[in-house]
């Protein structure tokens, strides 16, 4: 009688303790053991396979992938892949890198004062809503970056970078002309008379790297003889103008003259100067610029289509990437240009 209450007692125990084991959830993993490659009973292999045990792990190293940013085909680029310190592989991104992919490092407040030869640890925190894809399969590395945090991409724009200067040269160009008048007296030789003249223009410069040296001369020469009473006369002159040197200002898109030469006619008359001047040229700026540009902006809960009408009709149409954008597109006039 004492024996079955004293069972009856422990029921209730094993009862909880099972209860307690099936609700305690079991961590495991896929393990590979790597004495299975070993050929013919031969020495186990001692390879470390523990990189491929997590799915999706991506060993570290050096891989060329193709790049897309906001969707964008980049080309391919060599990089380097490390483990940070969750235990992820990420890629080896740096400041410079990103600013030459598009990003806006240079302008962002998160870049400022880090190094631009050393990899970012964390691009999201960096920049919110950025993200970044590998795909090792197909060796694709899509970076998703909000358009706010871009590089002006302006239709029709070149980078200043990519800007060539032109190859060292000298320009000259001239024109002359002269004559000979003879005018022969009718008693004497005496009284003959001959007169010379020479007219010489000469436009010259100089193109060296940013560089450019233009110069304007002029020679004159007026020769008399003869003549009753006989006599000589010779007058010549040398005189340069509209000397000056000229280089563009790429950061400004403008350009800066030094020497002699003329303000422009727009609005009121040219006059001649000699000085600097120091003006805007609308040729650095692409065609889409050369007017009225309102700024458009929004936030894209996700890759989102912007289109801009104008009475009804699509003036420009794009893609951003999920995050605050902003652009400025130009408004054309009313016969559609």
């Amino acid at each position: 009688m004492n024996i079955r209450r004293v069972e009856l007692s422990l029921l209730p125990s094993l009862m909880g303790a099972a209860l307690l084991a099936a609700a305690t959830p079991a961590n495991a993993r896929d393990y590979f053991d790597p004495g299975l490659l070993a050929l013919m009973g031969g020495q186990a292999a001692t390879t470390d396979l523990s990189a491929f045990e997590t799915s999706g792990h991506i060993p570290p190293g050096n891989y060329l992938v193709t790049l897309f940013v906001n969707q964008v085909d980049l080309g391919q680029h060599q990089l380097m892949f490390h483990t940070d310190d969750t235990g992820k592989t990420a890629p080896e991104l740096t400041p410079a890198f990103l600013h030459k992919v598009g990003v806006n490092t240079q302008v962002l407040p998160a870049f400022s004062g880090l190094p631009t030869d050393v990899p970012v640890n964390n691009l999201q925190a960096l920049i919110p809503e950025a993200s970044v894809h590998f795909d090792f399969a197909q060796q694709r590395l899509d970076l998703s970056v909000p358009q706010i945090a871009m590089q002006a991409n302006t239709q029709g724009a070149v980078d200043p970078a990519l800007w060539d200067h032109g190859v060292p040269a000298l320009l000259l160009n001239y024109s002359a002309n002269g004559g000979r008048n003879w005018q022969d007296s009718q008693y004497d030789d005496e009284g003959n008379k001959v007169q010379t003249n020479l007219f010489t223009s000469v436009r010259g410069g100089l193109n060296l790297q940013a560089w450019r040296l233009r110069s304007d001369m002029t020679y004159t020469y007026n020769e008399s003889r003869g003549g009753s009473p006989a006599q000589s006369q010779r007058t010549q002159n040398t005189q340069f103008t509209n000397t000056y040197v000229q280089r563009d200002i790429a950061a400004l898109r403008s350009e800066l003259l030094v020497g002699e030469n003329n303000t422009e006619n727009d609005v009121f008359d040219s006059i001649p100067f000699q000085g600097m001047k120091l003006n805007s040229s609308d040729d650095m700026l692409p065609t889409s610029l050369r007017g009225f540009a309102p700024v458009i902006s929004g936030i894209a809960q996700s890759n989102a289509r912007v289109t801009v009408s104008q009475n009804g009709n699509v003036v420009y149409q794009t893609f951003v990437a999920p995050g605050a954008f902003s652009y400025q597109r130009p408004v054309p006039d009313r016969a559609g240009r």
